[in-house]
């Protein structure tokens, strides 16, 4: 039994991180695909998001960190007064 639920453990951890993967990835390409140009309110709704993702991190995915410093550092100083755009890596 005890071995049941370790396997059991693993498999939501795999499935977590993979899922984890997926809806960070998803995101970035939607910013990718905007080509950088946001306004005000979208800016303020990837910086929400990237924090959202961040606190989601529970298990310490560090590819799916490193994606989201990336995409922060490229906001770094924007404001949003005017429609901006983000240098993507």
């Amino acid at each position: 039994m005890k071995q049941n639920l370790r396997a059991e453990c693993q498999q939501f951890v795999e499935q977590y991180v993979l899922g984890f993967r997926k809806e960070v990835a998803e995101f970035c390409d939607q910013v990718v695909e905007a080509k950088g140009q946001v306004h005000g309110k979208t800016l303020q709704a990837i910086r929400r998001k990237i924090e959202t993702f961040h606190s989601m991190n529970v298990f310490g995915d560090g590819e799916a960190a490193g994606k989201l410093r990336q995409l922060k550092a490229a906001m770094a100083g924007l404001t949003g007064r005017l429609k901006r755009k983000l240098v993507l890596y």
